[in-house]
């Protein structure tokens, strides 16, 4: 059994310009959230946490916003929001993205009552949707695949073809637009930018004959995985006199005492092969003493949460820093993974 903590990573703002249609630059999707390059979780304020759409004052001391260039262009469902002191910031499905400038300071990357991960929404071209396996398939039923190799063969070409793509449209998330050989526009998926291929109208694909053969019908051809959804999360409400960590006045988060003790695996768990991941938000008073916990991200295992919200209240804090004195603090999150290794 190991216990993970968040790693921090340092905060950069963005200032570059915006290719249309796409995110914007330095700003990539990654386990279902929007990320900075580096791989920082971007942020933006929960629904009911404030009335401002700017972050200022002392929240600006904490949070930055994406800046974004004269020249920048928005697009599937990322827009500018032009700001009462001229400043233009980037907004995802309305809502404007921060990131953290010193999240050692009084957050990390963790969902808080004020503070949600901005998650990225699955967006793909006209047509394509999700198939059997979680595979990408064509709405009317063709089949997408990936090349496995460098070129389509004679008897690849018999059953696929590229898929072709809009010439002025640029792509989103991992899709982007690509130019073949001979001209043409077609979609192409990964940072390597992999050309999809699409099965011809009109053909069957063949079963297969030989071990070589995968069961999607062409041993050269690779599924296309669908994008992967972030799981829901269910921050801890905000305790009375306590702050949120994400409080421009929390300075310091709480810390987990070293030397905790990890939880007893449950027999029948053990017997059955459970393994699995949780999420533990807590409210922790200015001694260090559990007030409350909330699994917001439990595991597919009763068995496995039900000793997880037993475990919880047992453990002891440092307790987080409200102006520079400790203080109750709401919404430190501990990722816990139940497992045999």
């Amino acid at each position: 059994m190991k216990l993970h903590i968040c790693v921090i990573v340092t905060a950069i703002l963005l200032s570059a310009g915006l290719v249309a249609n796409a995110a914007p630059p330095g700003v990539e999707p990654g386990y279902g959230y929007w990320r900075l390059t580096g791989g920082q979780y971007l942020f933006v304020r929960a629904p009911g946490a404030t009335a401002e759409i700017a972050c200022t004052d002392e929240c600006a001391a904490v949070w930055e916003p994406i800046i974004a260039t004269e020249d920048a262009v928005a697009g599937h469902d990322w827009t500018i929001e032009q700001q009462a002191d001229g400043r233009r910031l980037w907004a995802y499905k309305g809502a404007v993205v921060y990131a953290l400038i010193n999240p050692a300071r009084n957050g990390y990357i963790s969902e808080s009552a004020l503070w949600l991960r901005a998650r990225a929404e699955p967006w793909y071209p006209p047509g394509v949707t999700v198939g059997d396996y979680s595979l990408l398939a064509k709405v009317d039923g063709g089949a997408l695949r990936h090349i496995r190799d460098t070129t389509c063969d004679e008897e690849c070409e018999t059953y696929w073809r590229p898929m072709p793509a809009p010439s002025d449209e640029t792509g989103a998330q991992d899709w982007s637009v690509i130019t073949g050989e001979e001209g043409g526009s077609f979609w192409a998926t990964g940072p390597d930018k992999r050309t999809v291929y699409e099965q011809r109208p009109g053909t069957t694909l063949p079963p297969p004959l030989t071990n070589s053969k995968d069961p999607f019908g062409f041993s050269s051809m690779v599924g296309i995985n669908a994008f992967a959804a972030a799981p829901e999360t269910m921050p801890i409400a905000i305790a009375t006199g306590a702050h949120d960590v994400h409080d421009f006045k929390v300075t310091q988060p709480p810390k987990l005492t070293p030397g905790t003790t990890t939880p007893q695996y449950p027999v029948a768990s053990l017997r059955a092969g459970e393994q699995g991941s949780v999420a533990i938000q807590f409210c922790i008073d200015a001694n260090g003493m559990v007030t409350g916990h909330l699994l917001s991200m439990p595991s597919r295992f009763p068995r496995l949460n039900g000793a997880t919200n037993a475990w919880a209240p047992t453990l002891k804090f440092t307790p987080g820093q409200v102006n520079g004195t400790p203080g109750a603090t709401c919404g430190y999150t501990l990722f816990f993974n139940w497992t045999f290794s």
